[in-house]
Order: C-alpha cells, then sequence, then structure tokens
C-alpha cells in the first residue's frame, strides 16, 4: 500500500523519512503496514484511500462501532451479534450523546430508565443476565436485580502508643492460647 505525508508543512516532502521513499509527500513505493503504523505514530500519515494506519486509530477503530451494527438485520430479520460494554464506554456514550445514545443501547436489551445512572446499570444487568443465559430478553428489566456498587468505609489507621524510653530490655508479649 501506498501512503501520503498530509501533516501540515511534510505535504510536499521528497526524501527518505523512517526507511520510506517519499516524493512530493506520497511514498515512492508500496510501504508495509507495519511501517505506514511507525511513521503515522510519528507524523500524520493516510493511505491513499484517506485511512489513517496509525495504532491509535485502529484502536480507535475496533472501539468504535455505530450503532447500526446493534439489534437484527433489517433485510433478513436474523439477530446480530450483540457487543458487550463496559461502564467507561457507556459513560463515553453518555458524554458524547446524551441519554439518546445510550437509549439505543438500552432498545436491545429491552430496557428503558429516565436517568443516565439507571440506564446505564440497567443495561450491564441485562448484558450479564443475557451472557449468562439466565434471563429471557423480555423478562431483563425486571428480573435482574439492580447491582448498586460497594462503597468501603474508611479505616482509620492505626497508630501506635508512644513507648516509654527505658534501659530495659523489651518484655515478650505473652503467648496467645
Amino acid at each position: 500500500m501506498k501512503i501520503k505525508l498530509v501533516q501540515k508543512g511534510w505535504e510536499s516532502y521528497t526524501g527518505n523519512f523512517g526507511g520510506v521513499n517519499f516524493a512530493a509527500g506520497e511514498s515512492v513505493s508500496d510501504v508495509a503496514e507495519s511501517d505506514a503504523r511507525r511513521l503515522a505514530n510519528i507524523v500524520r500519515i493516510d493511505r491513499l484511500d484517506g485511512t489513517n494506519p496509525s495504532s491509535s486509530q485502529v484502536a480507535l477503530d475496533s472501539k468504535c462501532i455505530s450503532m447500526s451494527v446493534l439489534g437484527t438485520d433489517p433485510t433478513t430479520g436474523t439477530p446480530k451479534p450483540v457487543l458487550q460494554f463496559s461502564v467507561e464506554q457507556l459513560e463515553h456514550i453518555a458524554g458524547e450523546k446524551g441519554i439518546k445514545g445510550l437509549r439505543e443501547i438500552g432498545d436491545v436489551y429491552g430496557v428503558k430508565a429516565t436517568g443516565i445512572a439507571e440506564l446505564i446499570k440497567l443495561i450491564l444487568n441485562a448484558q450479564a443476565a443475557k451472557a449468562a443465559g439466565d434471563v429471557p430478553a423480555e423478562e431483563v428489566k425486571t428480573a435482574v436485580p439492580v447491582v448498586e456498587p460497594v462503597v468501603e468505609a474508611a479505616v482509620e489507621p492505626v497508630v501506635d502508643a508512644p513507648v516509654a524510653e527505658t534501659a530495659e530490655a523489651p518484655v515478650a508479649a505473652p503467648a496467645a492460647e
């Protein structure tokens, strides 16, 4: 695959950069995917089809899947694989799209709520129930108890009592029975 330099100031670069020869900002010959990723982590590079080969972009692309992949295929009616979301992913979706984005996911699991925090809990519980195969999809909302986060009480540090300065040798503690 050929790549082109798109970072400002590099668009017309001619010469060797990272083992790849460029002419007017475009690679002279095909570049290995690993080399394209390495260079894309240094300066902004695109493949000729316009996609970014950087490792960070590949990671983002694998995490950000459009909502249209959820649910069922409208043409055949067959179920599509349902994604598993983490708390962080759901919070990110809530930050980007608000409760509307979470409701799209909640519809897949058959859960509804009026608040973001409540809807996230319901989605997580519904995911767990579906993954375990315990609960039919229609009964997920009512059958799965909401799991509240456990907050541990703060523990006060134990401070040893001051030791009196004496010239005597320390006394051993009595043995436990």
